[in-house]
């Protein structure tokens, strides 16, 4: 009896450890241990797919292989690398592997890092997509200060700069609370030392300063200013003067021009001799004149009788020693018609207090008077 009895508890042993129970699903790990059998296993939500041959399949993840993460572990707060593998994480595409480091301090990645850009960046490590800024606040309740591009590529920040120094293109940007003192200023200006009274203090100085003047010497200021050389002005053909207290040259014929209406100063001015009844006897000077002057032309008109023959002279400080400003060469006025030179007078300056004089040659029938007119610019002495 007590055989039958040991027979049949190792018998219900031996069933129990080795053959799996009918009805159940025996599930082992690869070594043997755990294992078990189940009426029902259960999978991940998603993991699950029913086939058409009525199997089943279960997505677990990816197989291992080389360069994948293998060892993470529960670090106190959290999942995390155990650092048995490293602290990198390699990213393999077909433009280039890229990697995401921690040194123990930062996070290194050898690659730049776009955020929502729809336009890669072309340079540098950070890209914000295009139009995008960044923005700060020093508490929650506080205002955002931004720093953006706009659409000329230009950097745009809401708030205020402050720095040690600023720079552009290498060159320091100085503040209004930086240059309040000469010192200051001596610090940034090199070849020159300024001072409060003896910078700027007399015209040689400033003319010294002034890089642009289109003359030499000192630069005068005031009310009456006194210049010792020329004065340019307005010049050129048919210049515009409209305006009380205008004035400039017009070119075309040397006219100078000033006021509103504008006056007008010719060039050369005209004289007239008026000779009554003139015979080959009334030779003489007529007309002294104050300054040198040079005869620019010289026109005759004989009023009555037939003609008029005769030339302008030019005379000494006397009225005495006529020589021709044409030389020799005569002007034939015929009667109520007026005559010129021959365009090309040979004796043309007058010295200053000299006189001029009418020479007739000779006249015909009787005139009753002849006008000899020339027309003469001033000499510069």
């Amino acid at each position: 009896m007590k055989k039958l009895i040991l027979f049949f508890l190792l018998f219900l042993s031996t069933l129990s450890y080795a053959q799996p129970i009918p009805g159940r699903l025996t599930i082992e790990e690869e070594d043997g241990a755990p294992s078990g059998a189940y009426w029902k296993l259960k999978v991940t939500n998603g993991t699950l797919t029913e086939n058409a041959d009525y199997s089943g399949s279960v997505t677990t993840g990816g197989g291992g292989g080389v360069g994948d993460v293998t060892s993470v572990g529960d670090c106190t707060t959290g999942a995390c690398f155990d650092g048995t593998q490293g602290t990198t994480l390699t990213f393999n595409n077909v433009g280039g592997d890229k990697t995401l480091d921690y040194d123990g301090t930062d996070f290194l990645f050898n690659a730049p890092l776009s955020i929502d850009a729809t336009d890669p960046a072309d340079a540098e490590a950070i890209r914000l997509d295009n139009a995008e800024g960044i923005a700060w606040e020093a508490s929650p309740a506080g205002t955002d200060v931004t720093l953006k591009v706009d659409a000329s590529e230009i950097l745009q920040a809401s708030g205020t700069f402050n720095a040690a120094a600023l720079t552009e293109g290498a060159i320091a940007v100085y503040n209004d609370d930086e240059m309040d003192t000469y010192s200051e200023i001596n610090a940034i200006v090199a070849d020159v030392t300024l001072t409060h009274n003896g910078l700027i203090d007399t015209s040689s100085e400033l003319a010294g300063i002034l890089t642009d003047e289109t003359g030499t010497g000192a630069a005068v200021f005031g009310t009456s200013p006194s210049f010792t050389t020329s004065v340019a002005i307005p010049n050129g053909a048919s210049p515009v003067v409209d305006a009380a207290g205008e004035i400039a040259q017009d070119t075309t014929d040397d006219q100078l021009l000033y006021g509103a209406t504008p006056r007008v100063l010719p060039y050369y001015a005209p004289i007239a001799i008026i000779i009554n009844s003139p015979t080959a006897s009334g030779d003489g000077a007529a007309i002294r004149m104050p300054y040198a002057v040079t005869i620019k032309a010289v026109h005759a008109l004989c009023v009555g009788g037939t003609n008029w023959v005769g030339h302008l002279d030019e005379c000494d400080a006397n009225g005495g020693t006529c020589a021709g400003v044409d030389g020799a060469t005569d002007i034939t006025s015929t009667a109520g018609t007026n005559a010129n030179d021959d365009g090309t007078l040979s004796n043309p300056t007058i010295d200053s207090g000299d006189y001029i004089g009418v020479h007739t040659t000779s006249v015909s029938g009787t005139p009753t008077r002849v006008i000899i007119t020339f027309d003469y610019t001033v000499d510069r002495t």
